[in-house]
């Protein structure tokens, strides 16, 4: 089915102008509110060229604010011990990629847009209009939209994982090691001096006769 055209619908209306009124007058006042209604009036079109461009600007500020919580989910991520070449990782990088995309294709639109209303693209056709960037923002939008269930998905999958991941530790002795599996570990004793040092670096000195302690191990 051929796709219909205003514009060549409003050249044949005005080559057969002369069987649409009685007098000059009445052929005018007709082809007027045929184009208006066809084609839309240029304050119509400079008005929808503006809403698609904030449109734009908004999804890619919103691209870029999930883009930085993409960043730090995956900083948070990898110092609690996920591994990079996991699904949650793979997740949050396919996130990012498609992010990337939706403000490239934004830009992109934006530009498009408004070299249409400057004529400097050298087109056919009303000097504002959304049609050359119509593609481009609907890539815009899906990605962006694909982009935040990645993130999401990267997510659930982390949460699904640490959770279902059974909380291991090691205990060296002398001449042999032993591994335990448990949610917790109770150290009793004397010592005149227990440090206990986690996995970002962050130190704890106990003095001596602090006992019981409980380490909670994820």
């Amino acid at each position: 089915m051929t796709k219909f055209d205003p514009t060549l619908a409003t050249k044949l209306l005005e080559a057969n102008k002369k069987k649409l009124g009685s007098d000059e007058t009445a052929r005018a006042e007709y082809l007027r509110v045929v184009k208006q209604q066809l084609v839309g009036s240029s304050d119509d079109r400079r008005e929808a060229s503006k809403l698609a461009v904030e449109a734009a600007k908004m999804l890619i500020t919103i691209a870029v604010a999930v883009l930085v919580a993409t960043g730090t989910f995956v900083q948070f991520a990898l110092s609690a011990g996920v591994p990079i070449k996991s699904a949650t990782i793979g997740f949050f990088a396919v996130a990012a990629i498609l992010l990337l995309f939706s403000m490239a294709a934004g830009m992109t639109a934006i530009s498009d847009i408004y070299q249409r209303g400057d004529r400097r693209d050298e087109s056919e056709g009303p000097t504002w209009s959304t049609k050359p960037a119509a593609g481009k923002l609907n890539y815009q939008a899906g990605s962006g939209f694909f982009g935040l269930l990645c993130l999401v998905s990267g997510l659930v999958v982390w949460g699904w994982t640490s959770d279902a991941r059974e909380a291991t530790f090691s205990i060296s002795m002398p001449g042999k090691m032993a591994s335990l599996s448990g949610g917790s570990l109770r150290i009793e004793g004397d010592w005149q001096r227990l440090q206990l040092v986690t996995s970002a670096n962050q130190t704890v000195i106990l003095p001596a006769s602090t006992s019981p302690i409980n380490v909670a191990c994820r």
